[in-house]
């Protein structure tokens, strides 16, 4: 397991597991720190838990974006704050990431 904390109140922990990392964010997600939770979905299968992240601004949905477009299998949140939920569903995005 590999973990990263930005000064800016954002933690980050994944780990790889059968071909899946599996990525944990918690706390603020803004162009401060989209580096650290970028560099975390740098993989080909992810599953991205973002129940514990508070704010997520454009960078951050660039971040993901990106990441969905570069893994060769796909990108699936499992789970999602009601506050990340509102700006992908707000920015037309939200049905690209969650599982029917």
């Amino acid at each position: 397991m590999a973990a990263s904390d930005s000064p800016n109140g954002l933690k980050v922990t994944w780990y790889d597991m059968d071909g899946t990392r599996h990525v944990v964010a918690s706390g603020e997600i803004d162009m401060s720190n989209s580096e650290v939770f970028q560099a975390a979905l740098d993989a080909g299968h992810l599953r991205v838990d973002m129940t514990h992240v508070t704010f997520i601004d454009s960078t951050g949905l660039r971040s993901l974006l990106q990441a969905k477009a570069l893994a060769q299998d796909g990108l699936v949140l499992i789970g999602c704050s009601p506050q990340v939920q509102r700006i992908l569903e707000l920015s037309g995005v939200g049905g690209e990431f969650f599982e029917s």
